[in-house]
């Protein structure tokens, strides 16, 4: 029965687009957390050369010292430094902070006399 007043619809369409604008914005976010939690959990890893490295000099790192080398790793990248000398014990590590790659480790031993070169800072733990 036709009354003359126009029939209102619900719009399909703007409730479909405020819906996929909110799934956008919660991707996004999602996303940025998700990469997020993956740099700060990533642990250090070894480049060849410096497990090589290691393995003759004798060094050995423990759970603690791999989490202070860690840390180390992170004040580097939050100063944005890259190539970074991390001074650890009796240690030296030469590191990529941004790819949170050891590119080599000297020995306390060696380290009289060494000099390092192309690094843009150094972190003392």
């Amino acid at each position: 029965m036709v009354t003359g007043k126009p029939a209102l619809r619900p719009t399909p369409e703007k409730t479909q687009i405020h819906q996929e604008e909110t799934s956008a914005e919660s991707f996004e976010a999602l996303f940025s957390q998700a990469l997020q939690n993956r740099e700060s959990s990533s642990s250090v890893s070894f480049s060849k050369h410096a497990a090589a490295r290691m393995q003759e000099r004798s060094i050995n790192l423990t759970m603690d010292g791999m989490e202070r080398l860690n840390k180390g790793v992170e004040l580097a990248r939050n100063k944005g430094l890259d190539d970074t000398l991390i001074l650890m014990d009796k240690n030296a590590f030469v590191v990529s902070a941004q790819n949170k790659t050891v590119i080599t480790a000297v020995d306390g031993n060696e380290l009289t006399g060494n000099v390092f070169t192309n690094i843009d800072g150094t972190v003392v733990i």
